[in-house]
C-alpha cells in the first residue's frame, strides 16, 4: 500500500464507480484506514453521491482540492495513524467534512482486530446508515427486497452490510436504528 501510486489506485476507483454508475442510481465509496483517505479522494475527485470514510489515513495527501460531494468521517481520539493535529489540518482545509470522534483508536470498527470497540463501531455504523438514509441513497432498514431504492447494486450491497449491522444494534439494544 505504502509503495502504491495514488493516480493509478485512483483511476481502478474511478472505474469501479463508472461501472456501478452504468446500473443507474448513486454510488458512494466506503473506506477504512487507508480506504478512508482514498473514500476522501473519491469525493473530491469523482462524481460521486457521497462518501465515507472509518480512520481514513494520509490526510494531507489529500489537501489539495475542495469536496465536490458529502463525506462522513469516523476517527477515534487515540488514533496513532491520525494524529489530532492532522485531522485539524484536514477539518480546516476541508470544512464541510462531517467528523465524528470516538473513545478508541485506530480500526476500532473491525471485529477482527484487539483494538475492536463495538459502542464506537456500533455508533459509527448507525451514523453512517443515518448518512446514507439522509442523503445519499434513502435506503430504509428493515427492507426485506435486499435492494436499495435507486437500484443499484452497490447500493444494494451497503444496504445489506447496513442493515446486517442494524439488526446486530437492535438485537443488543431492542431498539429500531436511525432513518426507520
Amino acid at each position: 500500500m505504502l509503495a502504491s501510486d495514488l493516480s493509478e489506485t485512483m483511476a481502478d476507483v474511478e472505474a469501479a464507480v463508472d461501472h456501478l454508475k452504468a446500473n443507474g442510481g448513486k454510488v458512494a465509496v466506503i473506506g477504512f484506514c487507508w480506504g478512508g483517505g482514498l473514500a476522501i479522494r473519491a469525493a473530491q475527485k469523482l462524481e460521486i453521491g457521497g462518501a465515507v470514510a472509518f480512520y481514513g489515513t494520509r490526510l494531507p495527501q489529500y489537501l489539495d482540492r475542495p469536496l465536490k460531494a458529502p463525506v462522513l468521517g469516523h476517527f477515534g481520539t487515540t488514533d496513532d495513524h491520525v494524529p489530532p493535529e492532522m485531522l485539524e489540518q484536514a477539518k480546516a482545509y476541508l470544512p464541510e467534512l462531517e467528523v465524528h470522534m470516538y473513545e478508541a483508536g485506530h480500526a476500532f470498527a473491525n471485529d477482527a482486530r484487539p483494538a475492536y470497540v463495538p459502542e464506537a463501531a456500533d455508533l459509527a455504523h448507525a451514523r453512517t446508515e443515518a448518512f446514507f438514509c439522509n442523503g445519499c441513497f434513502r435506503v430504509r432498514a428493515g427492507r426485506t427486497s435486499g435492494r436499495a431504492s435507486s437500484g443499484n447494486p452497490f447500493a444494494a450491497v451497503v444496504y445489506r452490510i447496513i442493515q446486517a449491522a442494524s439488526r446486530r444494534r437492535r438485537s443488543r439494544s431492542g431498539k429500531r436504528c436511525p432513518g426507520t
